[in-house]
């Protein structure tokens, strides 16, 4: 069991917690803090969160793929989106159900629930809109493909989903999204990579783009038709 783990700042009342192939997101208020998914199993999530907080705390899971569920049982009160629910209790958990536009209050911080279907059908994201955070799951990644070919990924919401981040771009004014986060890959992505993605998948889409077969040992995770895609510094698996 590896449970090595690596805390780090992103704001104040903001951590990122690395962990060997994934990250988990870490946001406290004033009165509560929000756990933002819980990684593949093998490290004490627990002892990373205490390191950063002692508030009460709450998970939710930006979606349903078990690199980001595994350590939920650690943590008694969960939520997810309802489409990601039956996956979760097949995997023995019991999260309350929470859709697109409910808020988290951590006390004086609100994080926002942002539907960002895609990568899987009730993908989300979580937005600090105060501090111009937005926690993007697996709906981008920095230097490493996006994954679009899982049960339940559509390559139509995910452009959609695409869509609506660019329309969050910050204003120059200190509102909406000023830096994005993702679990795998780097650690942010800024939005010329969103523009990329979305290019991408509308490339695809339009049958302009050609795939190439996957990397030898990917196979044996994803679906033997799923071909990469490549625009600029971006990928998309499909």
């Amino acid at each position: 069991m590896n449970n090595s783990y690596d805390v780090k700042a992103l704001a104040p009342g903001a951590w990122a917690i690395e962990m060997e192939k994934v990250r988990a997101f870490l946001v406290a208020g004033d009165t509560s803090a929000l756990l933002i998914d819980t990684g593949a199993g093998g490290v004490t999530l627990r002892a990373a969160v205490c390191e950063c907080t002692a508030l009460p705390l709450r998970v939710v899971n930006t979606h349903s793929h078990y690199d980001h569920i595994s350590g939920n049982r650690d943590f008694p009160m969960q939520f997810a989106h309802p489409l990601e629910l039956s996956a979760l209790l097949q995997a023995g958990f019991r999260p309350n159900p929470v859709g697109d536009g409910a808020g988290f209050d951590l006390g004086g911080r609100i994080l926002q629930v942002v539907g960002l279907p895609g990568h899987s059908p009730g993908s989300i994201g979580l937005w600090d809109a105060e501090a111009g955070l937005l926690f993007a799951g697996d709906t981008v990644a920095g230097g490493r493909p996006v994954t679009l070919c899982l049960t339940g990924a559509s390559l139509e919401a995910y452009i959609r989903s695409m869509g609506r981040i660019l329309a969050m771009e910050d204003d120059g004014e200190g509102g909406t999204v000023r830096r994005i986060f993702c679990c795998h890959g780097s650690l942010e992505v800024d939005m010329d990579t969103v523009r990329q993605l979305k290019d991408c998948a509308e490339q695809i889409r339009r049958g302009e783009l050609a795939g190439e077969p996957l990397p030898d040992g990917s196979a044996r995770t994803l679906p033997e038709a799923a071909r990469i895609y490549r625009l600029g510094d971006v990928a998309l698996i499909v």
